[in-house]
């Protein structure tokens, strides 16, 4: 015997003691050895693998395939490889479970017999472990990106309300301190004379209605952001929601020693308006054009046929908007710095631009330094014709 030949027995015993499962087929394919490893893994014992089918221990649908695997590797010229590495290797138990594998085979020649032995080993537990590092993996990335979008609604939700603070702090408290001012005129020992009374009480009437106005802001673009925005709609003509405007805010315009025009066009469609609302818009940018435009300046609400409905749009003849300061013009709570007296809430054009959005419609600006602003909204027809 050669020093360095192992004894049957040695050999023997390490393939009964192996845990991977060490199966032998020879050239017919069918089961020569079978080791305690293989029983344990595929649950046969030896007595019922030996003389069997190599696809007894293969899924049926990759039995014919696994032994064309078998006779190209035994034309080829390399004797022994690792099996597995272009496409998974599986197994099939005794109860008919499939379990995932990994695989090496060796060729050998006895006695003009040749013999395939595959040293196999269950890789389920390993995979299971792998895909739940993977899971974990991606639940961790997830998680990630969540903290993000959470940490930016977080952010998001300070900066509202550090600007609904600014608000309270600084817009409420201008019509709150004229309310305290003429209270304690009242209070005074000595009643003061009953126009001077009168004249109180409508500071304090304005105040009020300051307040309230602002306090109305607040809610609504609040409602605009959730996408509550309460809007009901119904057919209307937009010749009578300019009408209606006009009529409102005549007196404003007067107060400022502004003219206020309409030029409304003849058989504009009709559409479906909350008619309230679209005056609410108006009222807005009228508003905002009374407090840029100098005494002796004109306003003017115009409609118009546009493309699927109604164009609408509110000019002024005033000192109109730099154009750095336009894409800001319809941001919450951003003051122009023009030379007049901040009354309003800062929320005025963002809210009329979220209700004709709520409309369908779109809003935009067209202004030059020098010749004034013109704000312009659309609003979508539903069909007839007024």
């Amino acid at each position: 015997m050669s020093a360095h030949a192992i004894p049957q027995a040695v050999f023997a015993a390490i393939v009964s003691i192996a845990a991977d499962a060490i199966v032998t087929v020879d050239e017919r394919h069918a089961i020569v050895l079978f080791n305690e490893g293989a029983e344990q893994i595929f649950g046969y014992v030896a007595a019922e693998a030996v003389g069997q089918s190599l696809d007894l221990l293969l899924p049926p649908e990759l039995a014919q395939r696994h032994g064309e695997h078998i006779r190209r590797f035994g034309r080829s010229a390399v004797i022994a490889r690792r099996m597995g590495a272009r496409e998974e290797i599986v197994g099939r138990r005794k109860n008919g479970e499939i379990f995932p594998a990994e695989a090496s085979i060796s060729r050998v020649d006895v006695d003009g017999t040749r013999y395939y032995t595959a040293v196999l080993r269950d890789v389920t537990e390993r995979d299971a472990l792998l895909k739940r590092e993977r899971s974990l993996r991606v639940a961790a990335e997830e998680a990630e990106a969540d903290n993000a979008r959470l940490y930016t609604v977080a952010q998001q939700a300070i900066r509202a309300r550090d600007e609904i603070l600014a608000v309270v702090s600084h817009d409420l408290r201008n019509p709150l301190s004229a309310i305290t001012m003429c209270a304690g005129a009242l209070r005074e020992p000595e009643p003061p004379r009953a126009e001077s009374v009168r004249e109180l009480g409508e500071t304090i009437a304005r105040a009020t209605e300051w307040m309230d106005r602002i306090i109305r802001d607040l809610v609504d673009v609040a409602s605009i952001e959730a996408g509550r925005l309460s809007l009901r709609r119904e057919r209307t003509t937009v010749g009578a929601i300019v009408e209606q405007a006009v009529l409102l805010l005549e007196p404003l315009c007067e107060e400022r020693q502004l003219s206020l025009g309409r030029e409304i066009a003849p058989d504009l469609p009709i559409v479906a308006a909350d008619a309230q609302r679209i005056v609410q818009v108006l009222s807005n940018l009228v508003g905002n054009a009374c407090r840029f435009t100098p005494p002796g300046g004109r306003v003017t609400v115009r409609a118009m046929r546009d493309d699927g409905g109604v164009r609408m749009s509110v000019e002024d003849t005033g000192a109109g908007i730099p154009a750095e300061d336009q894409p800001r013009v319809f941001d919450r709570y951003w003051h122009a710095d023009r030379g007049t007296r901040r009354t309003g809430s800062g929320l005025g054009l963002a809210i009329a631009r979220g209700i004709v959005e709520a409309h369908g419609g779109r809003m935009w600006l067209e202004s030059q330094v020098g010749r004034g602003s013109a704000f312009l909204f659309t609003l979508p027809a539903i069909g007839a014709v007024a």
